[in-house]
């Protein structure tokens, strides 16, 4: 047990339990957050609740997420910030955190990065923590708490069961509550006493003690307790993994709920549901089997568990005639994204294949595409790009534009004509590749990309070239806000093989850049001067809350190869500033000094300009495009005059537009982003801007209305950020 204070003297104590099942995705924040009265998003993989009402939506809408990394990490990391600040404004606080195991592995793992998190956030460290990790460590928090439970018994009940109630339902529930499912849970519960204690927010936490009498498979329950289970479903989801036995015609309503807590980030613990479901099923012989199977498939598929989702240890007379090769197909799925690629094979090879000639939506599509990764593997290479050029027709025919299946499919393209050794070919639809996601891109996909780009590159014999995109994978890298995030595809371009991303793994995935990059160097041809001084800091400008004030006392530097980034001389608290990223920024700072007529010595902070898509500046306009965005040039001697030598035209990731009354109201993305609607004041100058194409930045403003530098830079900021406009030098 870890003390850092007495916590006799707290003022308030803020607890996470997680010493029984809980009831939502990352629990944790929800906990905290219900005892601090923060409102945090109920949807997490999904951006409205539209797009999650079918698993199938869920599905296209998370695996379409590979390009950005993991966002139940990036939604932690955000939530712990949130949280950690709210907790910080409550003097002499205590955080208690209840695990009841002996150590973290049984906790999922978007519980264990939140907590990572929050733990090692500046705010927190400062906090009273009190971490409990086996029965006696429990049982002595524990002994310091009894004084201050609050024991409830209601002895006018009676009942003739023989299972005895005293206990029971305390031991079903998690242990941290709402008020209103305590008062229900009271009345129900009749002849239950009850040990809780009351918590800042509203919440109660009941005895951990009282609830680890529960042993799975002899659970029952009182005809009251179903009709609360009823109106907190995903409280009934959560009994499921404590043994308690559904009633048949619930199964459909906890599939749902299933996919309800991992829209909200809790997908291991999504998964247990299922899998909990799926056994019930099995062992009653239900025919609610094959669709429960088929969900738990589709879950951990769409979560890239890809291992669990590639074992056939299923109950084939379970399984409908008509539905063994929907099953077997998941199957295949999951195991040639696994690496099994023999495996897929041979279950592909016992059903029949996915036809192109037999496609009848988007779904079909991707099924397709998996196919012809099953037969590239299989070293039938021709057969694989004659299905996906197939594909490629059949996009061109949908009535709406599939953008994230044209990604897969033309990323498909471009590695099977690499692997012909074709580089022309390679290249042309990796480029396709980038029209899906050009505006739109995220860290992420920068570090991905930038790597994929080098790699071409340097099959190609453009070993500069190969150079110039393998830096500014590694900037992107170390200006990540959420570093954590950072994507098993990314890092199996990076290391050739799967990694599982963990909070130490970061110094390694800097380590193996800096290799990448001193490698691309030499090929080069060149010699890396070593620095003398501290290595700055990278960041992204969205870090900061209010830009435009903190980067106008920046200095622009710019490299005709590089771009532009620019230079703060006081230091700024970054995601990857430890001296364990130093070798790898200080390689990163010695190649932007290169072929340059600047020194960096006094620079602490290098700031990266991705208020447009994550881009870096190209260095033909960047400057006086920063100058316009943040107000940094200080030789601008007519701001109004330069607006002139910009103009600014539509976003590069917008998909359509929906205009009314000849003003826009609102704009669609290809992948990535939600709806955006326009504000009033901007509708009829962004419809004439949609109609011309492009205009003048000082044409544009104008029809705003807008005079002041500070609000010219104030919209334009609000409308690059949300990808809807885009500066671009005028011709």
């Amino acid at each position: 047990m870890l003390i850092n204070s007495d916590i006799s003297q707290s003022n308030a104590m803020f607890v996470i339990d997680l010493t029984s099942g809980v009831a939502s995705g990352l629990s944790c924040a929800r906990q905290l957050a219900s005892q601090l009265k923060l409102t945090i998003p109920d949807r997490i993989m999904t951006s409205g609740s539209a797009e999650a009402i079918t698993p199938l939506n869920s599905i296209a809408s998370w695996v379409d997420s590979e390009g950005r990394g993991d966002i139940v990490l990036q939604k932690s990391y955000h939530l712990a910030n949130q949280i950690a600040a709210e907790f910080a404004n409550t003097t002499n606080a205590t955080l208690l955190l209840l695990l009841g195991h002996t150590n973290l592995e049984e906790i999922p793992s978007e519980e264990c990065f939140f907590l990572w998190f929050l733990f090692n956030h500046p705010k927190i460290q400062q906090q009273t923590f009190i971490q409990t990790a086996g029965k006696a460590q429990l049982n002595a928090v524990l002994s310091w708490l009894i004084p201050r439970w609050t024991k409830v018994q209601d002895v006018a009940y009676t009942t003739q069961s023989n299972v005895g109630i005293e206990n029971l339902l305390i031991t079903l529930i998690p242990g941290l509550i709402p008020g209103e499912l305590l008062d229900r849970l009271l009345k129900a519960g009749h002849g239950l006493t009850i040990q809780f204690l009351a918590l800042t927010g509203g919440d109660y936490l009941i005895n951990p003690t009282q609830r680890s009498l529960a042993k799975p498979g002899t659970i029952r329950t009182l005809p009251e307790f179903n009709q609360i289970l009823r109106a907190f479903p995903k409280l009934y989801a959560s009994l499921i993994l404590c043994g308690y036995r559904p009633e048949d015609r619930d199964i459909s309503m906890l599939t749902n709920i299933a996919w309800a807590i991992a829209g909200q980030g809790g997908i291991s613990l999504a998964q247990k549901v299922l899998e909990a479901l799926l056994a019930h099923c099995h062992e009653r012989s239900l025919t609610e089997y094959f669709a429960v199977l088929m969900e738990l498939q589709k879950l951990r598929i769409s979560a890239q568990h890809y291992f669990p989702a590639a074992q056939d240890i299923v109950d084939y007379q379970l399984i409908p005639g008509d539905g063994i090769r929907d099953y077997k197909i998941t199957l295949g799925w999951a195991r040639v994204l696994s690496g099994d690629s023999l495996g897929a094979y041979e279950v592909f090879s016992s059903i029949d294949a996915p036809s192109v000639s037999e496609l009848k939506s988007p779904i079909d599509l991707y099924l397709c595409n998996i196919y012809a990764l099953v037969l590239f593997r299989a070293g039938k290479t021709d057969d694989a790009i004659a299905i996906e050029l197939a594909i490629n027709r059949h996009l061109t025919e949908l009535e709406e534009p599939n953008y994230h299946l044209s990604y897969i499919n033309n990323f498909n393209l471009a590695r099977l004509y690499r692997f012909l050794g074709d580089l022309d070919r390679e290249q042309a639809y990796f480029n396709k590749v980038l029209e899906t996601t050009n505006g739109l891109r995220t860290e992420s996909d920068q570090i991905y990309f930038n790597l994929t780009q080098a790699a071409i590159y340097e099959r190609r014999g453009q070993p500069l070239e190969a150079l110039v995109s393998t830096w500014l994978a590694c900037v992107h890298w170390l200006a990540c806000e959420v570093p954590e995030a950072i994507g098993w595809r990314t890092l199996l371009s990076l290391y050739s093989k799967r990694q599982v991303i963990q909070p130490g793994l970061l110094p390694d995935i800097s380590n193996k850049l800096a290799e990448t990059l001193s490698a691309r160097l030499n090929s080069a041809g060149l010699v890396l001067p070593e620095i003398d001084f501290q290595p700055p800091n990278f960041i992204k400008i969205s870090a900061f809350s209010n830009p435009i004030k903190k980067l106008n006392q920046a200095k622009i530097y710019c490299h005709q190869q590089y771009g532009v980034l620019l230079g703060l001389p006081q230091p700024t608290q970054s995601s990857l500033n430890s001296t364990e990223h130093h070798c790898l920024s200080a390689i990163v700072t010695a190649i932007f000094q290169l072929d340059s007529q600047f020194s960096l010595a006094e620079v602490s902070t290098l700031v990266v300009d991705d208020c447009y898509g994550h881009e870096i500046l190209d260095s033909t306009y960047g400057e006086l495009i920063a100058s316009i965005r943040w107000g940094i040039n200080d030789e601008q001697a007519n701001f109004h005059s330069m607006l002139n030598r910009v103009s600014v035209t539509f976003g590069q990731g917008i998909s359509s537009v929906e205009l009314k009354n000849n003003t826009l109201v609102k704009v669609t993305f290809k992948r990535y982003l939600s709806p955006f609607d326009i504000p009033e004041m901007m509708q009829a100058a962004l419809a004439k801007l949609y109609k011309q194409g492009i205009c003048t930045l000082a044409e544009f403003v104008t029809e705003l209305n807008l005079t002041k530098e500070d609000e010219i830079r104030c919209v334009l900021n609000m409308l690059e950020s949300e990808r809807v406009c885009q500066l671009v030098a005028s011709k």
